[in-house]
């Protein structure tokens, strides 16, 4: 091959990779438009913004449907959160393999180029908001198909990967209100080892336990209610108000930059920031009565940073063949021209960029309260606070009514 075909060949390929890293290098405007729509409490205009994109296929389709599923959630519309997350989920099956084009134009550009792919606990969340969709919908059945989902991306994870309370706890719900009650003791239990001071989940274990004839067993829930600062029932009934609390922002990736030599490449990869959140909990009150506080099950921060951790050695070996890969074509254009292969220096420490995409409308913590109350319709006060006790400026009053022999589940979610 002549010396002006191999420049010309070379020249293509800074073109394709200055190409890829315009198309691939950000995400839609409309995604940071709906996201900060979300988070100006304006649920209704971040819907609209989600809405008119949830058909945009590319390599940000995922992302797009897991923050208008997650949006719908909290306009309280369930039917159409339940459509868009089964389509997030249907499209995570298909997109689940490697595209070889995809992996090598990556190499001349940057990850951002690559379909989204979600985190594992993000993978997790989907059936799990799919499950409470149901359970909101009052179609259990419904809702135990997506614990046994939820159940089996857990049983799949490294082991320190598996204690994700939250989740648990609804999966255990699920099979709690179709009389699963071996399967719903069993994910209470594992509630209960990730987050030892969760009283909700020691009533119910206590109650169920009490079911079973375990005399033993229960008398062990009873101690653990009243260390934990609750009240054991003699003979207890399931609660029949329950609320599920989100509160504050998920943890948002960045870029870490570290410029490497002889040739001032630029060598990046993800990490996970606070987003620095105020509410942590919530309080319920019903009537005039005193507070009841949420209890915390699980924190988004650490448990992104443990999943990011668990892969980074790939995402750094990426990176390696990556700088290396742009290194031998910046090489090769300098023994044609010093000044192309300047350009593709430029080009290249220009265009690298981590892949810092993620599912931001999730909640950085998230909360459950349980009640037993009487039948009858109750005025209720749900408080945001932050981790010390003040209030956040969230607040959300209900008329709710409690039916005999049925239960009343509510989410709520404060963006503070």
């Amino acid at each position: 091959m002549s010396a002006g075909n191999i420049r010309i060949r070379l020249r293509n390929a800074v073109v394709v990779a200055v190409a890829l890293s315009a198309l691939g290098g950000c995400m839609s405007s409309k995604i940071v438009e709906g996201r900060k729509r979300f988070y100006n409490g304006d649920t209704a205009a971040a819907v609209e913004t989600f809405t008119s994109i949830k058909d945009k296929k590319g390599k940000d389709r995922i992302l797009i449907l897991l923050e208008y599923g997650l949006a719908l959630h909290v306009a309280g519309m369930y039917p159409e959160s339940v459509e868009v997350l089964m389509e997030a989920d249907k499209v995570i099956e298909a997109e689940d393999v490697v595209h070889l084009a995809e992996e090598t134009g990556s190499l001349v550009s940057n990850e951002m180029m690559t379909t989204y792919r979600p985190e594992s606990f993000e993978r997790v969340l989907v059936h799990t908001y799919l499950a409470i969709n149901f359970i909101l919908m009052d179609d259990w059945s419904a809702a135990r198909v997506e614990a046994r989902k939820t159940l089996k991306i857990l049983d799949s994870l490294d082991e320190d990967l598996r204690d994700q309370p939250f989740a648990r706890y609804i999966c255990a719900l699920a099979f709690d209100l179709m009389d699963d009650t071996d399967s719903a003791y069993i994910e209470y239990k594992k509630v209960t080892k990730a987050a030892p001071y969760a009283v909700p989940a020691y009533r119910e274990l206590h109650r169920i336990a009490i079911l079973r004839g375990d005399g033993s067993d229960a008398r062990k829930w009873a101690r653990k209610i009243r260390d934990n600062g609750g009240v054991a029932e003699s003979d207890p009934e399931p609660p029949n108000l329950i609320v599920f609390v989100g509160a504050g922002r998920s943890p948002v990736k960045i870029e870490i930059n570290t410029v490497v030599p002889p040739h001032v490449n630029r060598f990046v990869i993800p990490d996970y920031k606070s987003s620095g959140s105020r509410a942590h909990h919530a309080t319920l009150s019903v009537e005039e009565g005193g507070g009841e506080k949420s209890y915390v099950l699980t924190d988004l921060d650490p448990l992104a940073q443990k999943t990011l951790k668990k892969r980074i050695a790939k995402e750094i070996a990426k990176e390696v063949a990556r700088v290396a890969a742009k290194e031998v074509i910046a090489r090769q254009l300098e023994d044609q021209s010093p000044l192309l292969g300047l350009g593709a220096r430029v080009v290249f420490f220009a265009s690298e960029a981590a892949d810092v995409r993620s599912w931001e409308t999730l909640p950085r913590y998230m909360s459950v309260i349980t009640k037993r109350l009487p039948p009858g319709t109750y005025n209720i006060t749900i408080e945001f606070r932050s981790a010390g006790g003040a209030p956040v400026g969230t607040t959300i009053q209900r008329e709710i009514t409690i039916i005999e022999n049925r239960r009343t589940v509510l989410s709520v979610r404060s963006v503070k």
